[in-house]
C-alpha cells in the first residue's frame, strides 16, 4: 500500500485496531451497500 487507505474500527472499542483498505475497494464496497446489492 503506498501510505494512502480507508481506516475503519470499532469507535466503541478501539483496542481492537482498525482494518485499513485500499480507496478502490472502499469505494466498491460503498456501491454496493448504496446500490442494495447483496455482499455474499
Amino acid at each position: 500500500m503506498d501510505g494512502q487507505g480507508i481506516a475503519v474500527g470499532d469507535s466503541k472499542d478501539r483496542s481492537r485496531g482498525a482494518f485499513v483498505f485500499e480507496p478502490a475497494a472502499w469505494m466498491s464496497f460503498l456501491d454496493t451497500v448504496t446500490n442494495g446489492d447483496s455482499l455474499h
